[in-house]
């Protein structure tokens, strides 16, 4: 059965042929759309990440500056009363540890630097027998 053209029913084919068309274009257009809206999605929620991620960094660089500004008694009291939020304690109280470390070796060489250094003085050894000669075996 041929159609000729302008009869009803080969209007109605042309008709279903553009609107099948346009149903596809459409279609691939949600598909576009949906697939950008993904990838952007994406691209917030790692920029979201990267965002709590510096800011955990700046909190920890920041707390890091209070520590080295607070004495050792009042560091420990902000640990103990609660000042120091818990995820940061573990920080903060290797923190405490590396400063006393510091301390502690400052003093160290401080102290060293205070002492006469002797082992350049050369102490006659009187009471030391001269090297004897080996025999010949």
């Amino acid at each position: 059965m041929q159609m000729s053209e302008g009869t009803p029913a080969s209007k109605f084919a042309e008709g279903l042929a553009f609107s099948m068309v346009r149903g596809q274009i459409e279609h691939d257009k949600a598909i576009e759309y949906q697939q950008r809206q993904t990838e952007g999605e994406e691209r917030w929620r790692k920029g979201m990440e990267r965002g709590r991620q510096l800011e955990n960094r700046l909190q920890g660089l920041e707390l890091q500056a209070k520590v080295h500004a607070m004495n050792e008694a009042d560091l420990a009291r902000a640990v103990v009363t609660g000042q120091v939020p818990d995820e940061m304690r573990r920080s903060v109280v290797d923190l405490i540890k590396a400063e006393e470390a510091a301390r502690v070796a400052r003093e160290a060489a401080a102290a060293s630097k205070a002492r006469p250094d002797l082992s350049a003085v050369a102490l006659p050894e009187a009471d030391e027998a001269p090297p004897e000669p080996e025999s010949p075996a």
